[in-house]
């Protein structure tokens, strides 16, 4: 889905600037297949260095959260052709959350380039985006403003993240989606549970909530319960930007009312209107068992402050709160 495939379209006069975009924008998906596809998209993307001062910042923010459907709106957002991304979804730059780059480090050499090699700079960041030079061509030749969109579920959970875009970017647009917490808890511990190495989740979800609750799990990509309590990260961006800045998307209207919810996302970014000839769900989760009824009674307990807290910041009644009893 890189900026070929994106821009490419039955738009008059949009054909006309494909040749323009260089081959380096595939999506990272396709370049980083294997070893050698690796290398091939490290160098790429170190090469953008030398032309990072000519390139643009985004106008827009998919802040996900985690597991809440981030990689499909993504998609349909960058499906629009007056909408494109960066050369890496969810680059983790911008973000700085305690003990994240270190536990992911320790995934292999790669990693330690990923994860350590990229110290924040305005530069280092504004690599992964289009030259300011083709976005003008791109405009002219669809006849209005190309927007840029930044996808990275993690910038949500980290304020590092909310103050370096507050900086770079003060009148940025953002989009939340979030889902029901003991919901997104269970999915990322099933999609933990099918990796291998680092990643790979080898405890039962009781167990993992146990080591939680009691401050025993270590790793943060496995902890379940930090990655679901929306309120007071939100609440961080919600300080430094005006509220009529944030689109808060319910997971559940994704699922059910998917259509509606990208047409309302195109509305508030201020893009034309335009249907998508498809509506692809990404990274569907795949569960071996279902979460026990006592298990989700005890979580919805726990989140319960934490909803109601929620319910004060955004103005809202999400789908899973009413949902409880």
């Amino acid at each position: 889905m890189g900026f070929e495939r994106r821009l490419s379209t039955d738009e008059p006069g949009m054909k006309s600037f494909l040749p323009e975009l260089p081959n380096r924008y595939k999506y990272y998906r396709d370049r980083t297949k294997g070893y050698l596809g690796f290398v091939r998209f490290a160098a790429s993307l170190e090469c953008a260095r030398f032309t990072a001062h000519q390139r643009v910042l985004p106008n827009a923010f998919l802040l996900g959260g985690m597991k809440c459907a981030s990689t499909s709106l993504s998609t349909y957002l960058t499906m629009h052709p007056g909408c494109v991304g960066p050369i890496l979804k969810e680059t983790q730059y911008l973000s700085d959350i305690p003990g994240f780059f270190g536990d992911m480090a320790n995934k292999g050499p790669f990693a330690k380039w990923m994860w350590h090699g990229w110290k924040f700079t305005v530069n280092g960041y504004k690599r992964f985006f289009p030259r300011a030079s083709q976005l003008q061509q791109a405009s002219k030749n669809l006849g209005r403003d190309i927007l840029v969109v930044d996808t990275d579920p993690f910038n949500l959970y980290c304020g590092t993240a909310a103050r370096r875009v507050k900086e770079l970017v003060p009148n940025a647009s953002f989009i939340v989606c979030l889902r029901d917490p003991v919901e997104r808890a269970y999915s990322d511990y099933a999609m933990n549970r099918r990796f291998d190495g680092r990643l790979k989740e080898k405890r039962t979800f009781e167990q993992a909530i146990d080591d939680e609750l009691s401050g025993k799990s270590e790793f943060i990509m496995h902890r379940y319960l930090f990655w679901s309590t929306y309120e007071p990260p939100l609440r961080e961006w919600m300080t430094l930007f005006d509220r009529y800045r944030f689109l808060i998307v319910d997971f559940d209207d994704v699922c059910h009312s998917l259509p509606r919810v990208v047409q309302e996302m195109y509305h508030f970014l201020g893009l034309a209107r335009f249907r998508p000839g498809r509506f692809p769900l990404e990274n569907r989760g795949r569960y071996d068992s279902e979460i026990g009824e006592k298990t989700v009674g005890r979580l919805r307990e726990y989140f319960s402050p934490h909803d109601e807290r929620l319910r004060e910041l955004t103005g809202r009644t999400f789908s899973w709160m009413n949902s409880r009893g």
